[in-house]
């Protein structure tokens, strides 16, 4: 539907894949901006009117010239360098990303009026208001990084949730590549006049991240920890802040230990804590207890416990108590897990990986994933209040095929899912609001929508069990 707009209106410009990405971004934030956001939108109303803005100052074209002091361009969102044909090589002119950005904007105005998406979203959001009220808290977010499993690609970019806590302090769960820049980008967005830099922002947020929990070894889960710790180092230079704490598995720790032979700026950023000695049956050492507490000190919680769960060696989930949104569970990648659901019950917030659409049953176990409806028979089970679905196949880059009450052994007509999008920004006041605003997003999403022709390279991912073949190990 997206790339069909485009198309009907792009007959003299040719845009690149991730200008659809983009017109995702800007038609899910017309929605309700309060919980998706459009960190790319460089050329909104309020800034390409106001020259005095900092954004204003990028496009009048000054940051993209040359750097004096060698090669350096200062580049905005969606700046493109062309490499054919010849005669146009080098970046593009100003006034054409200009066109290009005023094109994506009409091109999703116009995708919002014929799918009646926003008509719709605005009649029945109209009551649905935020529940915050004056009980909860304007300072805790889950923002949601990365949503997609494996590889990024032009609409998800792998795993990252980070989770700001009412004491403005805030951790990671699982950092994939790629996950400082998605975190960078969307506080960028809310930068307002001259009261503040962009450097100033990022330092601001990476400073308040005290934790991260890696759920397992694989790397589309932790290689975005290097550069957090390398950031985190040298905000940390000299100014006596503690380590981050880093949870993890204890092959995690083999690797960041080989890495430091390599790039040394790492060491010393991080205090190491193996997932195995939050089991709970696991009597930790002083050392480990003493890391425990500062975690429950910084992130104001009660307690933590990882729970092994069946995907590779050393994968776990945890449940968080006493949050601010109460108990939080993550489930990390997995099978279904009765002990998970357990342990979790009554969870306020469950975060749950649903790689698979329905009826991928088989190739869900084959490679140790969890299907839409496998997912919300633990959020059944665990009797969560609500569920955020993430770490979608990349075969579903918009929206995955999700079940109704009518073809569902779960009962979905009386559950509050949300199935997430990078950029999705859930507060404990808004959960009401992203909870109907995914009925209007179908509308912009079809279920033929969906269709692997879209996807670059889903030839390869549409065989089943095709990674988990032994001969291309």
């Amino acid at each position: 539907c997206v790339d069909q707009v485009v198309q009907d209106g792009m007959e003299e410009m040719s845009l690149t894949p991730f200008h659809s990405a983009s017109i995702g971004t800007l038609v899910r934030s017309q929605v309700s901006s309060d919980v998706y956001q459009a960190p790319l939108d460089v050329i909104s109303d309020s800034n390409y009117n106001n020259s005095n803005s900092n954004n204003a100052k990028k496009l009048t074209g000054e940051l993209l010239q040359q750097h004096p002091d060698g090669n350096v361009i200062h580049a905005v969102p969606l700046l493109e360098y062309i490499l054919i044909p010849r005669g146009k090589r080098g970046f593009q002119q100003f006034h054409s990303f200009v066109e290009n950005w005023t094109r994506i904007r009409a091109d999703s105005q116009m995708l919002l009026k014929t799918s009646g998406c926003l008509a719709a979203a605005q009649e029945g959001l109209h009551h649905c208001t935020n529940t915050g009220g004056g009980t909860h808290s304007t300072t805790a977010e889950i923002l949601f990084t990365g949503t997609g499993s494996a590889i990024p690609c032009k609409h998800r970019n792998v795993s990252g949730i980070y989770v700001r806590m009412e004491n403005g302090n805030a951790m990671f769960l699982d950092a994939g590549e790629g996950t400082v820049g998605q975190l960078l980008r969307a506080k960028q967005q809310t930068l307002q006049g001259n009261e503040t830099t962009e450097d100033t922002v990022g330092a601001r947020t990476l400073e308040k991240i005290k934790a991260v929990w890696i759920s397992h070894p694989h790397a589309d889960h932790h290689l975005g920890i290097l550069r957090l710790l390398a950031e985190k180092r040298k905000l940390s230079s000299g100014d006596g802040q503690c380590p981050l704490i880093l949870i993890g598995p204890p092959n995690l720790l083999a690797f960041l230990k080989e890495y430091e032979q390599i790039d040394p700026s790492v060491v010393g950023s991080y205090t190491f804590l193996d997932c195995q000695s939050l089991k709970g049956s696991v009597a930790g050492s002083v050392n480990e207890d003493e890391i425990i507490q500062r975690l429950k000190l910084e992130l104001g919680i009660s307690s933590l416990v990882a729970i092994p769960v069946a995907h590779c060696r050393h994968s776990f989930a945890v449940v968080f108590h006493t949050t601010s949104f109460g108990s939080l569970a993550y489930s990390g990648d997995c099978r279904p897990s009765n002990v998970f659901a357990q342990v979790a019950k009554g969870a306020d917030i469950l975060i749950h990986e649903s790689t698979f659409a329905d009826g991928m049953e088989a190739e869900a176990v084959l490679k140790r994933h969890c299907t839409v409806g496998e997912a919300l028979s633990v959020a059944q089970k665990m009797n969560a209040k609500t569920t955020l679905l993430t770490h979608f196949s990349q075969r579903y880059p918009k929206i995955p095929p999700l079940p109704t009450s009518s073809n569902s052994t779960t009962t979905t007509s009386i559950m509050k899912f949300i199935p997430v999008f990078d950029f999705t920004r859930i507060t404990p006041a808004n959960l009401e609001v992203a909870a109907q605003s995914i009925h209007f997003l179908r509308m912009l999403y079809p279920v033929d929508d969906n269709s692997s022709k879209e996807n670059d390279g889903d030839d390869i991912m549409d065989v089943p069990g095709l990674f988990a073949r032994s001969d291309l190990l």
